[in-house]
């Protein structure tokens, strides 16, 4: 088969989707399958041995170009070269093809709809008016999680029978790394709570800070750091406000976005991995911690139960008593630390991106058979 895959998330995004698309696409590379893949992307890399790039830049200059091409040379460029199939990566487009050709879009998680006050105004009108008409038109409906596939039937009616759930992997890159200089370089001079995200408010940060502020309030002899790793998202400023209010502020480290190579020290390094999340539709970090030993405490809210399994330690994220006793426990017990360890190792080793490309791939297939 000819097929388009639209990854406009490898070069316009930082976060999760983004390491989806890269992930995902190496590992498909590596399968170096009968298929002839096409990666549509917005700039140039060639970083890719079996996997063709066709690419078509964002003008910057044209405030909604990014959009517009799913609409105009996007579509026009899949009809003139005769592919057999198009998966989009990231929910969106193309629009504007036939029928007859077989679709297939990726949905990570739909809190624009289920979760709306975590959405800008644009989000959310976009997810309202386009999504239903995205996950009519396809004819194959992925997502990362049960919980996913849920919202998604429980937003539209009709689409049941046309969704599959693929769970993602963890990169060979996450395996336990020690690096005391590269950690040093960050500025981090003291064992450290982790928290690895978008800064934004799903992630309910402040809830975190405030759990820190206690633990170290409570326990005067305690002297440890909490560090933020992530880029800034949208509707930010209540978290900075938060840590400039802090007495403890010269202890919260932010290290913005991190290159790959370090987040694997970063997670090896640290007490604990702390995500609060008001939802979470997978939760790649997770994953990525736990296959570096690193014990994590979670809200379990999403999917994250499902991704974590009973390898992690689950809190209320309503109830600062709760999360301040578990991680204080972690924090304080070293033969409880190192049990959490080892169940995390364990439970990692079930993921990788193979299995994932080869899901994606047998699914392909069925389609084509069926369509």
């Amino acid at each position: 088969m000819k097929i388009a895959f639209l990854s406009d998330p490898l070069d316009t995004q930082y976060a999760g989707i983004h390491v989806f698309c890269k992930e995902l696409l190496h590992a498909l590379d590596e399968l170096n399958t009968e298929h002839d893949i096409h990666v549509f992307r917005a700039k140039k890399k060639d970083e890719f041995k079996n996997l063709k790039e066709v690419v078509f830049p964002i003008k910057k200059a044209l405030l909604v170009h990014h959009r517009a091409r799913l609409f105009t040379a996007v579509p026009k460029y899949i009809k003139k070269n005769n592919f057999d199939m198009v998966v989009e990566l990231a929910h969106f487009g193309p629009f504007g093809l036939p029928e007859t050709l077989p679709q297939v879009t990726y949905i990570h998680d739909l809190t624009p709809i289920t979760h709306q006050k975590f959405h800008g105004r644009a989000s959310r009108k976009m997810h309202q008016i386009l999504l239903p008409k995205i996950l009519q038109k396809s004819h194959l409906i992925l997502c990362n999680s049960s919980q996913t596939q849920d919202d998604i039937n429980s937003f539209i009616s009709g689409v049941e029978n046309k969704i599959e759930v693929i769970q993602l992997g963890i990169g060979e890159q996450y395996k336990p790394s020690f690096d005391a200089n590269a950690i040093s370089t960050l500025g981090i001079s003291k064992p450290f709570i982790l928290h690895v995200g978008t800064l934004e408010p799903r992630k309910n940060i402040p809830f975190l800070l405030t759990a820190f502020e206690t633990l170290r309030r409570d326990d005067p002899g305690s002297d440890f750091q909490l560090v933020l790793t992530g880029k800034q998202g949208w509707d930010f400023q209540e978290i900075h406000a938060a840590i400039d209010k802090s007495e403890y502020k010269q202890d919260i480290i932010l290290t913005d976005y991190v290159p790959r190579n370090l987040l694997p020290i970063l997670y090896t390094h640290a007490q604990c991995l702390v995500l609060p999340s008001h939802y979470e539709g997978f939760g790649l970090p997770v994953l990525e911690a736990m296959a570096c030993g690193c014990p994590c405490l979670l809200s379990g809210e999403g999917a994250l139960k499902e991704v974590a399994g009973d390898a992690a330690i689950y809190f209320d994220n309503l109830d600062p008593t709760t999360i301040t006793a578990k991680i204080r426990n972690v924090l304080n017990n070293q033969a409880l630390q190192l049990d959490w360890r080892q169940k995390s190792l364990l439970h990692a080793s079930k993921y990788s991106w193979k299995n994932t490309a080869l899901a994606f791939i047998q699914s392909l297939e069925k389609l084509a058979i069926s369509s």
